[in-house]
């Protein structure tokens, strides 16, 4: 059994950083899985449906965009700080495509995802270093 001040000291701790990988195939199963992760998490309950959506939008991005099949995989990262949830993915990048937010309204279904998480962020970007990494930062 842990005194209290072990379990203070442990929730400073995680509140300094804490990390989880998800290593995924990259199909239509994995934003389920990263919700659910997300769900398990303490101590994110006022940005928990925000940091839901954009994980969601992202990897359903890697999913559909990639240019990766079921066979690849996809990783994600949850970074938890004090003050910020980092929601990093990244895909195999094949397809060589470039995350943007639509700027036009458009009538067709889809391409709303990145506004989303423009609009629900902090900041958000992407890079192209070993596939390509799509990441959004959630103010907790």
């Amino acid at each position: 059994m842990f005194s209290p001040s072990i379990e203070r000291a442990q929730e400073r701790q995680f509140h300094e950083a804490e990390s989880r990988h998800l290593r995924l195939a990259c199909d239509p199963k994995a934003p389920q899985v990263v919700r659910a992760a997300i769900n398990q998490m303490p101590d994110i309950d006022r940005v928990r449906n925000d940091a839901l959506l954009v994980a969601s939008e992202l990897v359903t991005n890697a999913v559909l965009h990639s240019g990766a099949d079921s066979e690849q995989t996809i990783d994600v990262q949850l970074i938890r700080t004090a003050d910020t949830l980092i929601i990093s993915v990244l895909d195999p990048g094949v397809d060589g495509g470039v995350a943007e937010v639509e700027l036009e309204d458009r009538p067709t279904h889809g391409g709303w995802g990145l506004r989303v998480v423009a609009e629900l962020a902090r900041r958000w970007g992407r890079e192209r270093r070993d596939g390509y990494r799509v990441w959004a930062e959630l103010g907790v």
